[in-house]
């Protein structure tokens, strides 16, 4: 009888493992980018208000969950581009501003494609189902298949021994302006 409980509990709650990291209370970063033809876009503004899965404008991706809706399995790319009005497919992404850019557009007369990288190599799958890590990379890249693209500016690893910084500590490192040779779509 106990166990069918338990078992109707986790159905009734989407299948998820009770207290499946992220937990409501933990804080991960997870640095973020979104690359355009040959450079990376500036961070996202602040959204820290409106979701737990949320920016400081500092390129990364704090996870703090406010709500079990953020936690587990659902701490996803997804939930955090819904926060700052992204929207990344297999192939298009879509800015908060609205400009898109689509596999076949141009970079520079090259035509280019949309890529997601995590920790620099390519994932496949439904960018909005990639659950998030602590102390990881992700990047919503748009470049010709033979770019060589370069790590996430804001890797809180890369200034603290390959390790993710503690607490709320912004990394330092300058983020590129806005490349001006990308054709985003209409």
């Amino acid at each position: 009888m106990v166990l069918l409980g338990v078992g109707l509990i986790t159905v009734s709650r989407g299948g998820r493992a009770a207290g499946e990291a992220p937990r409501i209370g933990d804080h991960w970063h997870e640095a973020y980018g979104v690359y355009v033809c040959d450079a990376y876009l500036p961070p996202f503004p602040d959204n820290m208000a409106t979701v737990g899965l949320h920016t400081h404008a500092d390129g990364l991706i704090h996870v703090e969950p406010r709500s079990t809706r953020e936690t587990g399995v659902d701490a996803t790319v997804g939930r955090f581009a819904d926060g700052v009005n992204l929207q990344v497919t297999q192939d298009s992404i879509e800015l908060p501003d609205g400009t898109t850019y689509r596999d076949g557009d141009e970079c520079g007369g090259e035509p280019a494609e949309v890529r997601i990288l995590r920790d620099g190599e390519a994932v496949d799958g439904e960018p909005e189902e990639l659950r998030l890590r602590d102390g990881g990379t992700v990047a919503f890249v748009f470049a010709p298949a033979d770019a060589e693209i370069p790590p996430v500016p804001a890797d809180p690893r890369r200034d603290n021994g390959g390790q993710a910084p503690p607490g709320d500590e912004a990394p330092s490192g300058d983020i590129p302006d806005a490349p001006a040779s990308s054709t985003p779509s209409e």
